[in-house]
């Protein structure tokens, strides 16, 4: 049997910083085409994931990251994700204390492989750099 191709991401585990804010944003489409923001970016500012939950009825393959380019997210933090059309529900949770760090002036992002019903709820925090 061949080796599989493993791709591995940069999924960069931060304490949070003690000065900044709070986020928590929640987001539906009926037809989650490609790419789009789910947190828009703060100039000067850096973003801390905490929790994300995503909830599809269409099987496809989910990304989350930072920034949007054409039809895909600039820099992949979690995934590709297979979501099964049955049961697509994807839950992920930092430690107490921790988040992780995006890109830096760079937008929470989540990309789909396919046109889906799409529900994303992400809650996290977002400190000057």
């Amino acid at each position: 049997m061949a080796d599989a191709t493993v791709t591995l991401n940069p999924c960069n585990i931060a304490i949070i910083p003690s000065t900044g804010r709070e986020f928590f944003a929640s987001a539906y489409s009926a037809n989650w085409s490609t790419v789009g923001e789910v947190v828009a970016a703060v100039a000067g500012s850096t973003h801390y994931l905490t929790r994300i939950e995503v909830r599809t009825a269409t099987g496809c393959t989910l990304t989350i990251g930072s920034g949007t380019g054409s039809d895909a997210v600039t820099t992949i933090h979690l995934g590709p994700i297979p979501m099964d059309a049955a049961s697509g529900i994807f839950v992920w949770k930092a430690p107490k204390g921790y988040g992780l760090k995006l890109t830096s002036g760079t937008e929470l992002a989540l990309e789909t492989s396919v046109e889906a019903p799409l529900w994303v709820y992400a809650e996290g925090f977002t400190a000057q750099n």
